[in-house]
């Protein structure tokens, strides 16, 4: 579970918090070569469409085949096993059971057309492998993995000095070490090492 970090040297404060990113379907959007269709009766998931439920999708799908390219089930996984969240997979035999239909992640040649990656030679295998990887992208981001974070620091009268992120937490120590090379107001490092020192302590 993520957490936020402050401490206190020397009169300077440095405080390292959970930054929420962007979602990847917004961030990637001019990238992401699929259009995801999610239907939930509680979550807002996936890309905005004009499909209010799963039938008025499929019913588009049946009349359109000819310009769709590649078309994955998504499944949505609620259980404790989501970090908190839910998961969406394409694997509808996925461990972490039940799952339930949750939508479709497509692209069309409309959708393909001005992407930068897209060669209208690639076969519907290398479409759908990109699919995936937007859906595990889209996924990561649900569950939080990895946490995100970024930081500040103030000086005694709690003023803004500098401020940086957004740093992943794929190790704390590695985070915290990249956090000081960016960091350009190097003469308060001493402040990135003492939070180390701390942790470090805490865990023996």
């Amino acid at each position: 579970m993520s957490k936020n970090y402050r401490i206190r040297k020397k009169g300077y404060e440095l405080v390292i918090f959970e930054d929420c990113i962007e979602s990847p379907r917004e961030y990637y959007k001019d990238d992401n070569i699929g259009i995801m269709a999610c239907f939930h009766h509680r979550l807002e998931l996936g890309d905005e469409t004009p499909f209010n439920k799963i039938e008025d999708f499929v019913n588009w799908y049946n009349d359109n085949k000819d310009i769709i390219k590649c078309c994955i089930p998504l499944y949505l996984i609620d259980n404790e096993e989501c970090n908190g969240n839910v998961s969406i997979t394409t694997d509808k035999n996925d461990y972490r059971k039940p799952c339930q239909l949750l939508g479709f992640i497509y692209c069309t040649t409309e959708t393909l057309k001005d992407n930068w990656a897209y060669d209208e030679n690639d076969e519907e295998e290398i479409l759908q492998d990109r699919l995936e990887d937007e859906v595990m992208e889209y996924d990561n981001w649900l569950q939080n993995i990895p946490p995100y974070y970024s930081f500040e620091i103030k000086d005694k009268d709690k003023n803004h000095i500098n401020g940086q992120g957004v740093f992943a937490d794929y190790g704390f120590e590695d985070m915290i070490n990249e956090m000081k090379e960016r960091n350009e107001t190097k003469e308060y490092n001493f402040l990135f090492d003492a939070l180390l020192k701390r942790e470090r302590d805490n865990c023996l």
